[in-house]
C-alpha cells in the first residue's frame, strides 16, 4: 500500500466535505462546521497548518436524518455504531473508503480511512449544576470506553496509559462481573447525551464527545440560523453564532498558540488501498 502525504491527507478530508455539502443541499439538511475546522476557516481560511482533520455538526433530527437517507455503497460511507462492527465512537464519521488508517486507538476496527467526524448536537439542561453533571457522567462512560478499545503500553507515554488502564480495570471488574463491549459504554453515552432531548430547553452542544465537557454548551440562538465562510477555497456554513461558539471553547480564538502547543492530536499513518 501506498502512504498518503499530508496534502493528500487534507485533500481527501476536503473532498469528503465537498461531497457532503452537496449531498446536504440536495436534501435540506443543516450541518455546520465545528471545533479546531472552524477555528481554521475563521483564523487561516482553511486548515489549522499543523491539524489535518475536518469536524462537522448538525442537530441531532438532521443526523438522525443523514444517517438514513446517506448511501450506503459509493466511495464514500457514513460509518456509525449501529452499522459498522467494533466502531468505537458514540458519533458518525463520513469515510473515504479507498484509504485506511493504522493508529492505535483503532486497533480493534481497521475499516475506518480518512475521515470528517459527524457529531450530532443535543439538547443541554439549563439549569448548570444539572448540566455538569451530565458532562461528568459521559466522560466516565467515555474514559471507560477508550481504556477498552486504546492500545495501552504504547505510545508516548506508556506509564499513563497503563495507569489509566489499571483505574479502568476497576470498572470494567465490576460492571456486571464481567467484561463489557465497546458497544454497551457507546450505547451509554448516546443514552445520556439524548436524555433532555424531549425536554423543552435554551441551551443545547456537542454532548456526545466529553472533551470540553460544558464549555460545548450554547444558547440555542447560536444555532439559529448559518453564515457561509472560506475554508481552503471554498464556501462551508457555520452556525450564526459562531463567535459565541469558539469563544466558549477556545476562549480569544483568533490568537496563535506558543508554538510548543502548535501540534496535532491525531497521530497516524494512511495508505491508499
Amino acid at each position: 500500500m501506498k502512504e498518503l502525504t499530508i496534502d493528500e491527507i487534507k485533500q481527501c478530508a476536503i473532498d469528503i466535505l465537498l461531497y457532503l455539502d452537496t449531498f446536504c443541499k440536495e436534501k435540506g439538511i443543516t450541518y455546520w462546521l465545528c471545533g479546531g475546522t472552524l477555528i481554521g476557516a475563521m483564523r487561516h481560511k482553511g486548515f489549522i497548518p499543523w491539524d489535518d482533520d475536518v469536524d462537522i455538526m448538525m442537530p441531532r433530527e438532521e443526523y438522525n436524518r443523514l444517517c438514513s437517507e446517506f448511501p450506503k455503497e459509493g466511495r464514500y460511507q457514513l460509518l456509525t455504531s449501529d452499522n459498522s462492527e467494533n466502531f468505537p465512537y458514540a458519533f458518525g464519521k463520513i469515510v473515504d473508503t479507498t484509504t485506511i488508517k493504522q493508529e492505535p486507538l483503532r486497533k480493534k476496527f481497521q475499516k475506518i480511512g480518512i475521515d470528517i467526524d459527524v457529531f450530532p448536537i443535543d439538547n443541554f439542561p439549563d439549569d448548570l449544576t444539572t448540566a455538569n453533571k451530565m458532562c461528568r457522567d459521559i466522560e466516565v462512560e467515555q474514559r471507560k470506553l477508550y481504556s477498552i478499545i486504546a492500545n495501552y503500553g504504547k505510545g508516548r507515554n506508556a506509564v499513563r496509559t497503563i495507569a489509566r488502564f489499571l483505574i479502568t480495570a476497576f470498572w470494567h471488574l465490576t460492571d456486571d462481573l464481567r467484561i463489557s463491549s465497546a458497544k454497551k459504554y457507546i450505547s451509554r453515552i448516546q443514552q445520556l447525551s439524548q436524555q433532555y432531548n424531549t425536554t423543552e430547553t435554551s441551551h443545547c452542544g456537542i454532548a456526545t464527545i466529553a472533551h470540553y465537557g460544558i464549555r460545548e454548551m450554547n444558547e440555542k440562538s447560536v444555532y439559529a440560523s448559518s453564515v457561509e465562510v472560506e475554508f481552503e477555497g471554498h464556501r462551508f456554513p457555520a452556525p450564526v453564532g459562531y463567535n459565541d461558539y469558539l469563544t466558549n471553547l477556545y476562549g480569544d480564538y483568533m490568537q496563535m498558540p506558543p508554538e510548543d502547543k502548535r501540534e496535532t492530536h491525531h497521530g497516524f499513518k494512511a495508505y491508499w488501498k
